[in-house]
């Protein structure tokens, strides 16, 4: 080999002038020269081989390629040279000197690798690795992370903190190395990285050279908080968005960073990630807004709402910064119908942003109502008139409701429907409160007639009183709390906030039913026996539970649990008034739907117990408790038969009492899948969350 190798350094590289005998050549030499990564002229091969390529490729001269094939075989020299210099491997100026030279990058790193324990030095070191980071290809990376690991022992061996006395910060080679030195520092104290890099800011004349730096090494080094605040008021100080579209970049690189949880993700800290962001995201609004015709192209907002990234604050501000350009209210309205309030998503917006938001909706409501008579504030507050009217009049009619199911008819069960749906409506009706208080439903496009709500509760409450004896409204109201039951998903942390609680639901739920399970108990040993089995079977289905990914855990607090159900049990046992309408009517009648509802009421309101207060507010989980609200009204019903009906409505037959309590609870039933499947969403969802958090 050695003769082999001696024949190809005298005829030198330019002999081969063609792809195929590269192709060929340089395998056989990788495969049958065991040192060729020393040789030199296994180098200078594959630089003449890429230099050549691009010659031909643009059609230049061969000479040219020739020019720098000599130079980058004079660099591979040099760093051998350096190398096997210890004074001259940690001098900077060396390096500086090297890097002038064309170079491989794979073959800088291979050799200061395979002679890596001669260099002692934190700002060769880094100085290198800069270098070598902005030209490198993906398959050289792990000769890349080599040199950065041992790069890390040494520092960890001499200290982390830039020692800017090795440097001269007139030389703008210095300047550079200075600063790929602090860019991969580690420091322990931040306020000492801080007060670095002032100092270099405020050393370096040339504020121009420390901006090309910056572009140089782009945004992703950028990961310290402070340090990217430091570095954005210097490139703001000296440049704009305008002239420096670095400036732009390193503008949402910062806020996406306010956003952990969307970095983390999306995984934004990776490059491929970001620039996709950045591209398809942040620049296409930028270009979008700033130009009066596309910004008023419904097509283009509707594409970039169906499937591009955006985080909303960012979208904000850059539509908050031309809206002026928009001339169609209704356009301009759909844009702005994605953004909460910080009242609804503290997590995410603030009051400035709820000062932004507001003052775009009043131009977009100016837009649409050019000679309106009403102000936007005047018709916000209709609005919210009109909506404490329907949640008064729906609540009053709930309450009715449930006064004329305990007078009907056995085995009719409108007025309970009617009740039970009124109650879901008036929910409702509290749940889009605050939106409008906050103007978001005067964002977004003018929904259809039979898109809202309102239409189809109407009917279907008409259905269920007009004709009780078809099954439409009750099939129809399922289906209207199925549905909205099911809408915005079931997010725990993150999401919507509301602000009306349901939490007094538990101890009402389980006051009730521990009371009234309490005294049903002493009714009879048969009922007190079937109440015991039932708790055995929810012991053990806890028991099941716990060994899988739904485990529930123990309630947060088990003040809502024990107190109420002590306060009932003492109440329903203590007045002989109930013991004496229960016994009225037939054990073995109660023991059956009376007993399994009550049951059943007592453990959702353990179950709900799970969920801390702040969790409460949060839309995904008040749907549980609204499930929760409507089983409470249909226990009620059942309870107040039982404990009020006028003895009239018992008639001359001494059996007929007994019918007033047979009635099917099938809705009851049905509402108490959709609960469990609903608690089966949020458990899940917590569970990912924690171990997110874990994480």
């Amino acid at each position: 080999m050695d003769i082999v190798q001696s024949v190809l350094e005298e005829m030198d590289v330019y002999i081969f002038n063609k792809p195929e005998q590269f192709s060929i050549l340089i395998p056989l030499l990788e495969g049958y020269i065991p040192d060729f990564k020393y040789w030199s002229y296994y180098y200078k091969l594959k630089y003449w081989k890429v230099k050549r390529a691009i010659a031909e490729e643009e059609g230049s001269s061969l000479e040219s390629a020739h020019e720098a094939t000599e130079e980058f075989y004079y660099s591979y020299k040099l760093c051998q040279e350096i190398l096997h210099d210890f004074n001259k491997a940690n001098q900077l100026s060396s390096w500086i000197e090297f890097f002038k030279h064309p170079y491989l990058s794979f073959m800088v790193l291979d050799q200061v690798n395979q002679n890596r324990q001669i260099i002692k030095s934190v700002p060769v070191l880094s100085y290198i690795l800069e270098k070598n980071r902005q030209v490198i290809f993906e398959e050289d990376y792990p000769l890349l992370n080599d040199l950065a690991d041992y790069l890390e022992e040494v520092k960890e061996e001499l200290g982390e903190n830039v020692d800017f006395s090795h440097y001269s910060l007139d030389n703008p080679d210095e300047v550079e190395a200075a600063f790929y030195e602090l860019l991969h520092a580690r420091y322990q104290d931040e306020y000492k990285l801080l007060r670095d890099w002032q100092y270099l800011f405020e050393s370096v004349q040339d504020h121009t050279l420390l901006l090309d730096l910056l572009e140089k090494v782009d945004v992703y080094p950028l990961t310290n908080a402070k340090v990217l605040a430091l570095v954005l008021q210097f490139v703001e100080r000296y440049s704009d968005e305008e002239s420096n579209p670095y400036l732009k970049k390193l503008h949402f690189w910062k806020s996406i960073h306010s956003y952990p949880s969307v970095v983390e993700e999306y995984a934004l800290n990776k490059k491929e990630n970001f620039d996709y962001w950045y591209n398809e995201g942040y620049l296409y609004i930028d270009k979008l807004t700033k130009n009066d015709e596309d910004i008023n192209d419904w097509d283009k907002w509707r594409s970039y709402f169906k499937g591009r990234p955006r985080i909303l604050t960012v979208l904000l501000q850059q539509i908050y910064k031309e809206y002026r350009r928009f001339t169609d209210g209704e356009l301009l309205r759909y844009v702005l119908a994605p953004f909460p309030t910080s009242k609804m998503a503290p997590q995410m917006m603030t009051e400035e942003t709820d000062q932004k938001l507001e003052e775009m909706t009043v131009y977009a409501y100016e837009l649409s109502h050019p000679k309106a008579k009403l102000s936007y504030l005047d018709w916000k507050k209709i609005q919210v008139f009109k909506n404490k009217f329907l949640q008064f009049f729906f609540s009053l009619f709930t309450i009715v409701s449930l006064i004329l199911s305990i007078i009907e008819r056995p085995g009719y069960n409108s007025w309970v429907h009617a009740g039970m749906f009124s109650l879901f409506y008036v929910y409702m009706l509290k749940l889009r409160k605050t939106p409008i208080e906050e103007g978001v439903t005067a964002r977004g496009e003018k929904r259809k007639f039979y898109y809202s709500p309102h239409p189809w509760f109407l009917l279907i409450l008409l259905l269920t009183l007009v004709i009780p004896s078809l099954p439409f409204g009750l099939i129809g109201a399922l289906m209207f709390i199925t549905f909205f039951s099911f809408i915005d998903g079931f997010q725990v942390s993150q999401g919507l906030k509301w602000d009306y609680s349901l939490d007094k639901l538990i101890p009402i739920g389980i006051f009730l039913s521990a009371g009234f399970l309490s005294a049903l108990a002493n009714q009879s040993q048969t009922i007190s026996g079937v109440a015991i089995s039932y708790f055995h079977i929810f012991a053990i289905l806890v028991i099941c539970l716990s060994f899988t990914r739904f485990s529930p855990g123990f309630p947060p607090s088990l003040k809502k649990i024990l107190l109420p159900a002590i306060l009932g049990i003492l109440l329903f046992q203590t007045l002989p008034y109930i013991h004496s309408r229960l016994d009225i009517f037939d054990p073995t009648i109660l023991r059956n739907e009376t007993l399994a509802i009550t049951v059943i009421l007592l453990l959702n309101g353990i179950a709900l117990s799970y969920f801390t207060k702040e969790q409460g507010f949060m839309i995904g989980v008040k749907k549980v408790f609204m499930i929760y609200g409507l089983q409470i009204f249909i226990f009620l019903r059942r309870l107040f038969r039982i404990l009020f009906a006028p003895n009239s409505v018992f008639g001359n037959n001494y059996h007929y009492k007994d019918l007033l309590i047979m009635n099917s609870e099938f809705t009851f039933y049905f509402l108490e899948g959709l609960f469990i499947l609903i608690m089966l969403f949020l458990i899940r969802n917590i569970r990912k969350e924690n171990r997110k958090s874990a994480a």
